[in-house]
């Protein structure tokens, strides 16, 4: 054989050895799922095939999670928050937890069972609310991670619980943490305020339930398939920050209207609820998701739906879907005004606009306050008359709060109460936002928040973001009013 033949053999042998990995990658980043990601602006796509029991209360699942390296450094592990975990232990001797717990908790959890990564059996380890999977993912891979789970779901007055009527379903599925200029987020979940923090993906959900019951969720609602005694619902949620859902069963009905291009329905419990309060109520969604869209930017998604459920909240907020308080459907209270239309203003500050719901609290909550007080005042006065009036009385307290270090700019886990966190971020912080508008005016307020929207939409906004969105129209007065309000200082702009 000709040496020189030989050697040209060898290098090109070489050379293509060291082009596998590269082609690797590069066939990786260009894979058509990560095309679909990157075309829509997430790092992350699940899909979720989940057959729920509402006998047993327990939800057999299986994921195949596709999720992109894009931190531009290589990673040995990926982590994903188990929410139900947090109620695997009812006896927390703590009154913030039982405030959440209520009076006659029952233990609920995710159970893994076997974990895949691109397609090899793998190792893991539960801590409590987190799961840690260890991998070798460099920069710009696709890797596939498969789970397949239990959820035993928990009986409580938070968003994963249930009662006679349905299962109500909020942040239970696993979902991967946040990686930003800190690492991986791995907060447990605390008992004050919302301890949620994601980034936006794309969903396809196939959920199973016996044929007498109905699936509500985050995403376009749709017609079950009937396969003999069970309706199989195939969802689909893209760019949205969580999936949630809820199992209704038949004592459950719905009020369904179309505003512009998009359905707004009110879920409520045909035999209990007042259809005084369930009609008015579906009112205010109407009107607050309208009102919302004119002065902050449009509603981006097709469903919006309320739920009548129980639990200690007035409300809760998830993607696309709101748990609002039964007992407000029965009473047809006021308070079930006021939560509705906060719930609607969420939709807009963290599940649209996202915030770092543990650090900075105030960015979605107060900020949230706000609107729904701004939306009331031009439709309901009188609630909005006194929801101000709640909240200037709790500001009374405002220096002996500063005292204690129980500040706007706190995280959740600076709070002590559940009353100090009401007190600071639903009415000390809105009262923040209320007083720039007086000295501002309506129209500019609502255009520099219209901004703040349309510029971070999609994204994890800060509060240093939403202060130089008002200072790049008011001037270094405004970063000065805001970083005084935060510490609890009251101020004006000018």
């Amino acid at each position: 054989m000709n040496r020189r033949y030989v050697i040209i053999t060898a290098i090109s042998i070489f050379v293509l050895l060291l082009a596998i990995p590269i082609y690797s990658t590069f066939f990786k980043t260009n894979d058509p799922i990560v095309e679909e990601m990157r075309a829509m602006g997430v790092d992350t796509t699940y899909y979720f095939d989940l057959d729920v029991d509402p006998e047993s209360k327990i939800v057999t699942g299986t994921a195949s999670i596709y999720a992109l390296n894009d931190t531009e450094k290589d990673l040995e592990s990926i982590y994903f928050h188990l929410y139900p975990n947090a109620f695997e232990e009812v006896e927390k001797n703590d009154e913030n937890w039982e405030t959440i717990l209520g009076d006659f908790p029952l233990p609920g959890f995710i159970e893994m069972k076997e974990i895949k990564i691109d397609g090899e059996t793998s190792n893991y380890v539960v801590k409590n609310t987190i799961l840690e999977v260890p991998l070798e993912w460099k920069t710009n891979e696709l890797t596939k991670v498969e789970l397949a789970f239990t959820l035993n779901v928990p009986l409580n007055n938070n968003a994963i619980s249930y009662d006679q009527y349905a299962m109500w379903l909020g942040n239970s599925l696993p979902i991967k943490s946040v990686y930003d200029e800190s690492g991986w987020n791995t907060d447990p979940y605390y008992p004050i305020g919302d301890p949620f923090y994601n980034e936006m993906a794309n969903y396809h959900v196939k959920v199973k339930v016996p044929k007498e019951y109905q699936v509500t969720n985050t995403g376009l609602d749709v017609s079950p398939k009937i396969e003999e005694d069970s309706n199989i619902y195939d969802i689909t949620a893209n760019k949205v920050r969580s999936f949630s859902f809820a199992i209704l069963g038949n004592e459950y009905d719905k009020v369904e209207s179309q505003i512009g291009n998009k359905t707004i329905r009110t879920w409520y419990r045909k035999s209990i609820d007042s259809m005084e309060a369930v009609n008015r109520f579906h009112e205010v969604s109407e009107k607050s998701i309208a009102f919302f869209s004119e002065k902050y930017g449009e509603y981006p998604y097709e469903d919006y739906d309320v739920i009548a459920t129980r639990g200690f909240f007035g409300g809760m907020e998830l993607p696309g879907v709101s748990l609002i308080q039964g007992t407000y459907f029965t009473d047809n209270t006021d308070y079930g005004v006021n939560s509705v239309a906060h719930e609607a203003a969420h939709q807009w500050w963290f599940h649209v606009v996202g915030s770092n719901q543990i650090e900075e609290p105030w960015l979605d909550e107060s900020l949230t306050v706000y609107s729904t007080i701004r939306f009331l005042k031009e439709y309901y006065p009188e609630v909005a008359k006194d929801t101000v009036s709640r909240n200037l009385h709790r500001v009374t307290a405002i220096d002996e709060l500063k005292t204690e270090e129980q500040l706007v700019k706190s995280a959740v886990t600076s709070f002590k109460t559940w009353d100090t966190y009401f007190s600071v971020i639903y009415s000390i912080g809105p009262l923040m936002f209320d007083r720039l508008e007086n000295e501002i005016g309506e129209e500019k307020m609502d255009s520099i928040l219209s901004n703040y929207f349309e510029k971070y939409k999609y994204k994890i906004a800060t509060g240093e973001d939403l202060i130089q969105t008002f200072v790049e129209e008011l001037g270094e007065e405004a970063e000065t009013f805001f970083h005084s309000w935060l510490q609890n200082e009251i101020t004006n702009l000018h």
